[in-house]
This record gives structure tokens, C-alpha cells and sequence, in this order.
């Protein structure tokens, strides 16, 4: 799976090359420490799930958001945030956001939510991926009726 993309772009430097060390083994991980390597990374790095925490100086993650639409939309977002600005991560996350993570952030738990969503993002790949498999034998079935 190292095949899949991760950015974190956390507060917590300490923090952010711990989660990184251990996702490496199973992920490809970048790390961001500002807005401006955030956008960097999302445009030559592709990821397709980008960790932001809400706190990370310089970033505001609406701002991110409107970049991820134009410079690789397919990106999906999770959100570190405190109970405080829980309001303005939910206005992103009805937008785009899949999920966010509470803070304070404990390196077991982000670990665990971290695989959690890949499987879960995985799986909807998988899932989208059948229903065109089926999608386009139903219409070749249709042809085949037509013919005869």
C-alpha cells in the first residue's frame, strides 16, 4: 500500500515526524510546516489524503481547501482541531473534509484513525470501481440484446 499518499502538515513538528516514522512502513508521507509548503507539496506530491491541523501557523485550512479544488481536487482532507474551532473545521468539512481528529492529538489514537481512513477511503475506491465494472456490463448486456 506504500503506494498510497499521505501529507501531514501538523503544529507539532515532534509529533508529525513520529506518525510519520511510523506510517512510512505501510504509506508514502510528506510533511508540511507552512501554507506555502502545504501548496508546494499538494501540487508536486498528489496526495490523495492530506492531515491539517487547524493550528499549524500560517495556514487557514478554508484557504487550503479552495487551493486542493483547483490543484489536485481529488485530495480528501481530515482536519486536527480543538473544541474551539470545531464550528469553522465543520463549515470545511461539509465542504470537502472527511472526518477530522480532536485535539490534543495522542500518537496511538492518530495512528489508529489514520488507517481507519485509508481503509475506509480504500474501500470506497473499491466500491466505486465495482459499480463501474457493473455499470458497463449492464450496458454491454444491453447491446447484446439489441443484436439478437
Amino acid at each position: 500500500m506504500k503506494e498510497f499518499r499521505i501529507l501531514f502538515a501538523l503544529a507539532n513538528d515532534a509529533l508529525q515526524a513520529e506518525i510519520a516514522a511510523r506510517l512510512e512502513k505501510y504509506y508514502t508521507i510528506r510533511g508540511a510546516e507552512n501554507a506555502e509548503a502545504v501548496t508546494d507539496a499538494i501540487h508536486e506530491f498528489q496526495p490523495q489524503l492530506a492531515i491539517i491541523d487547524y493550528a499549524l501557523a500560517d495556514v487557514n485550512p478554508i484557504e487550503i481547501d479552495e487551493g486542493l479544488k483547483f490543484l489536485h481536487p481529488d485530495t480528501k482532507i481530515v482536519l486536527c482541531v480543538t473544541d474551539e474551532n470545531l464550528e469553522v473545521a465543520s463549515r470545511i468539512w461539509h465542504k470537502r473534509a472527511i472526518d477530522y481528529i480532536r485535539k490534543p492529538l495522542d500518537i496511538d489514537h492518530m495512528e489508529d484513525d489514520v488507517n481507519k481512513i485509508v481503509r475506509h477511503l480504500l474501500d470506497q475506491v473499491y466500491k466505486e470501481s465495482l459499480a463501474k465494472k457493473l455499470n458497463d456490463l449492464e450496458v454491454e448486456n444491453e447491446k447484446l440484446k439489441r443484436m439478437l
